[in-house]
This record gives C-alpha cells, sequence and structure tokens, in this order.
C-alpha cells in the first residue's frame, strides 16, 4: 500500500494492513542486539586484525548500539502514546 508521495518524489510505502506491531518492532531489535553482541567481540579480540583496531571499533559499535536501542525505545513509547 502506498500513499501520497515524499519529499524525494517516491511513493511511500506503508505496512500490510495484516502486519503486526510486534513483527515489525523484531527487526530492528534483532539488528541492535547483534549489534550489542559484536561490539563486545570486538574489544575482546575477537573480531579479528590489530587489537587496538578491534578496541577503537568496539566503542564505535558500542556507541551505533546505543542509539539503535535508543530510536527503538523512541518507536515503542510512540507507539504506546498513539494507542
Amino acid at each position: 500500500m502506498t500513499i501520497g508521495k515524499g519529499s524525494t518524489g517516491r511513493a511511500i510505502a506503508l505496512p500490510a494492513a495484516g502486519c503486526d506491531s510486534a513483527a515489525l518492532l523484531a527487526l530492528p531489535a534483532l539488528a541492535a542486539l547483534a549489534t550489542w553482541v559484536w561490539a563486545f567481540v570486538l574489544p575482546a579480540g575477537g573480531g579479528g586484525g590489530v587489537a587496538n583496531g578491534g578496541f577503537t571499533a568496539g566503542h564505535v559499535m558500542i556507541g551505533l548500539a546505543l542509539v539503535c536501542t535508543c530510536l527503538i525505545g523512541l518507536q515503542h513509547l510512540r507507539q504506546i502514546q498513539n494507542t
């Protein structure tokens, strides 16, 4: 289902009517979980490469995981307030 056009001129796609909100929340939640796992694996030396690179990359991944988790929380809060 599409509705209107966005600022880029492309149609905006909406989820199908049969989609469950839990299913829509599951994909970003799994991605955030994978990011958290990878963020702790990198500094522990499990990511391969130079140790200092894994340490730095691990902290960058922690930042990305924090952002993803906060966005998921805000989206969930927005859904609760809209109901």
